[in-house]
């Protein structure tokens, strides 16, 4: 009987089933054919993991278990852990899954150094974090770290010397040209923005996400205190959970909207050059 190469057999097998990752009679059909099969199925299926809560962070903690050994080692490309998450659970999730590329952590992560330090070692290019975490992480070894989106959960206001630790961290990444800051009126101000913009040239994209109005994807228009740089753009947004899931599986999003706007400026203006 004749057969197919295993390379070119996996390869039928992936494409059918990155069609529809989410269809999950797809994947049952798929995975029985063959335990090889349901390998391969299993390695695209997991590629991408949302953790919403306590119980689903015990579940995924048993599967791991009960996978082939080091499976999730090399499976999970995408990973969202939410607030609810604990952190311990965090920790255990993420020494599992030491491949995440895409992260977006947003469990309580003070006084647990362990979590920041699994973070520092992933071979990251997004994340996602609270502000005052991501000071803590030791950002020197994320060569490949091209965005990164930062939440505040204080309604204190930033301190000036906060925003000379972040601009240091941000320093330190040489291939980031996208942040996001998701500022209200109480945590941060023009002086800011402008000093994240002086001192980082090489930024392509400032997104300012303004989660005190939870609209669509709604440009706001530019207030005066932050028209100094072209590269602002100020946003509303749906969600965060709707917007990590659209970024990660190329839906419109607010990196790929906020790319849109600059672009659009640039040509009025007639230069590719921050203004």
């Amino acid at each position: 009987m004749p057969f197919l190469p295993r390379e070119l057999e996996c390869e039928i097998f992936e494409t059918a089933f990155r069609s529809d990752p989410k269809n999950a009679a797809l994947r049952l059909s798929l995975c029985l054919v063959a335990r090889r099969v349901q390998f391969w199925v299993d390695l695209i299926y997991y590629e991408t993991v949302t953790i919403s809560g306590k119980s689903r962070a015990n579940q995924f903690l048993d599967l791991i278990s009960r996978k082939l050994p080091g499976f999730f080692a090399v499976a999970v490309k995408i990973l969202c852990l939410v607030h609810a998450v604990e952190t311990v659970q965090a920790v255990a999730i993420l020494a599992a899954c030491p491949a995440v590329q895409h992260l977006a952590c947003w469990v309580q992560q003070r006084d647990y150094p362990d979590l920041a330090l699994l973070i520092s070692r992933l071979p990251l290019s997004r994340l996602w974090i609270e502000f005052t975490h991501f000071l803590n992480v030791p950002v020197a070894f994320f060569s490949k770290l091209t965005h990164v989106e930062l939440v505040f959960w204080e309604s204190t206001g930033i301190q000036a010397p906060d925003i000379y630790r972040l601009i240091r961290s941000f320093q330190q990444l040489p291939e980031l040209t996208h942040i996001a800051l998701a500022f209200t009126p109480s945590t941060a101000n023009q002086a800011h923005a402008e000093a994240i913009c002086s001192s980082l040239p090489d930024l392509r994209v400032v997104i300012i996400v303004r989660d005190d109005a939870w609209h669509d994807y709604e440009e706001l228009e530019m207030p005066n205190d932050y028209s100094f740089d072209a590269r602002i753009v100020t946003f509303s947004r749906i969600s965060m959970d709707d917007d990590w899931e659209a970024t990660n599986f190329g839906h419109d999003n607010i990196w790929s909207h906020a790319e849109g706007v600059i672009a659009q400026r640039r040509a009025r203006s007639g230069s590719p050059d921050r203004t």
